[in-house]
């Protein structure tokens, strides 16, 4: 029951900034124009990536939290200081290294034609004295986690993410540009750090009268844990939106944004598959070795509820795509992004897999499996990438990136199995290409049907798929669970209902 109670925090932390953001976009594209929304979609993604510059340790701080709390809690004292101290030195270092590059990364890379290069320089080096702040956030995250207290985590994941989405669009509202709306994160950030820090400060009251060190031995621990995760976490978020920058590069910044718009919208359905997985990694954490063949029926489990809700979400999504794009941002860019966003939707579905067994291989100790797995792309993924764009354009770009996703799920899914011993993913993969073959085949078919019996012929495709789901893919002991829960959520909601109704008479 907590791991759902758990995996619904974190659905709820990511859900909620997504909802802003439907709002938001078409306000900053329209106030900054398609090279100035460009701009912010890639501060936004900088800061995104500098909580990855915490080398692994907010996760090697999660693990050895979680599973000292009921061993040994005279020990986490050490653990927080110790990470914390190690944190900090890598969030210093790192903003000195980005704050010297800043300058070629807006010369030689973005090129804006429109912008001008030394305000950008100045906003990008802002960002850049934010490392600190996000690495420190990460820590204090991961240890609230590692307590299992993801509901207090989302009590500032939340309305940080709130803050950072809507606060951009007042800004550029308010007619300031990109500089003042970096600074505006900016204080968002530290905002956040102060709110974790308080709330770890009331929740770890087995911390909370004993002083803590810095431990050599601590240290080697947690940087040896944390090594291959780090590596994960910078090679991941590098080729998961390389594609950007080599559009960029080899178009404009412009054509970059017919291609973010619908890539930003589409990949923030992965907060579903993330929730679960990330509600998944304490409870691996703890005894990762002890119980292969459980956690592995878990992330069965958790892979078969992220099918059930992604498949029917996506499926939509591809069926109308140009009239959802035109509905949301504009005729121009449903224009030159509903192409894109067919092939990129099948690559979320594939993705939503893989995180799964990814987190499963990450908690049981085989990270350099998964790194592996990334750095193996690393020489391959960026030539493959330049030359479809160049070829194909932004359909290009998606149909790598649909590729590259498909061939992350089929690794980590055959890394799970060694793990478990389980000779059944073959099986497995190929089922999950075919559900990928049918998004895609599905969404050709129908583009050309007119809109209303279009409608109608997605709701009898659903209505067969979720029947099928239901009695192929859960098992009678998952589909007693489900009903059970559903029931008692509606008889809670049956009792508020009937007691408004005493109140009124």
């Amino acid at each position: 029951m907590a791991l759902v109670r758990n995996a619904v925090w974190n659905l709820g932390g990511q859900l909620v900034p997504l909802a802003a953001a439907v709002a938001v976009v078409p306000i900053l594209l329209q106030v900054m124009g398609t090279e100035g929304f460009g701009l912010v979609a890639i501060i936004w993604t900088l800061i995104g990536y500098f909580s990855l510059f915490d080398f692994g340790l907010g996760r090697a701080l999660t693990k050895f939290v979680s599973a000292e709390l009921g061993r040994r809690p005279e020990t986490l004292p050490d653990i927080i200081v110790t990470g914390m101290a190690l944190l900090a030195a890598a969030g210093l270092v790192m903003a000195s290294i980005i704050w010297m590059l800043v300058p070629w990364l807006v010369g030689s890379v973005l090129k804006p034609k429109i912008s001008d290069p030394a305000e950008i320089v100045v906003a990008f080096r802002i960002a850049a004295l934010t490392i600190p702040l996000v690495v420190t956030n990460v820590g204090l995250r991961a240890i609230l986690e590692g307590f299992m207290r993801f509901d207090l985590t989302n009590r500032i994941r939340i309305p940080f993410g709130l803050y950072t989405i809507i606060v951009p669009a007042v800004v550029a509202y308010s007619g300031f540009g990109l500089i003042e709306i970096v600074v505006a994160i900016a204080c968002g950030v530290l905002a956040a750090m102060l709110g974790y820090a308080l709330l770890l400060k009331g929740a770890a009251s087995v911390v909370r009268n004993r002083g803590g060190a810095v431990r050599w031995s601590l240290s080697r621990r947690l940087v040896g844990f944390g090594g291959w995760i780090s590596v994960s976490n910078f090679v991941a978020p590098l080729i998961f939106h390389l594609d950007r920058f080599v559009i960029s590069a080899a178009l404009t910044v412009a054509a970059m944004s017919y291609y973010v718009v619908p890539y930003e919208a589409i990949t923030k359905t992965l907060v579903i598959s993330s929730a679960i997985a990330g509600s998944m990694f304490p409870v691996f954490a703890r005894a990762p070795d002890r119980d292969g063949a459980s956690h592995m029926s878990t992330m069965v489990t958790g892979t078969r509820a992220v099918i059930a809700l992604m498949f029917p979400i996506l499926l939509t999504v591809v069926c109308f795509r140009f009239e959802l794009l035109n509905l949301w941002v504009g005729r121009d860019v449903a224009i030159n992004g509903s192409g894109p966003l067919l092939l990129l939707s099948i690559g979320v579905f594939f993705n939503a897999i893989a995180y799964m067994p990814y987190t499963l291989a990450q908690a049981n100790g085989r990270a350099d499996w998964v790194a592996k797995v990334q750095l193996v792309q690393l020489p391959i993924y960026p030539v493959i990438l330049w030359l479809s764009v160049l070829q194909w354009g932004l359909e290009g770009a998606a149909g790598v990136w649909m590729a590259r996703a498909f061939f992350e799920m089929a690794a980590f899914l055959l890394l799970a199995g060694k793990i478990a011993q389980s000779d059944s993913v073959l099986n497995s993969i190929a089922l999950y290409g075919m559900f990928g073959a049918a998004i895609l085949s599905i969404g050709l078919v129908l583009e050309e049907v007119p809109l209303l019996p279009r409608v109608f012929a997605l709701i009898a495709i659903v209505s067969l798929i979720s029947w099928l789901l239901w009695w192929r893919l859960f098992s009678a002991g998952e589909r007693s669970w489900i009903f059970q829960r559903w029931q008692r959520i509606a008889s809670q909601l049956l009792k508020g209902r009937h007691y408004k109704n005493d109140i009124e008479r």
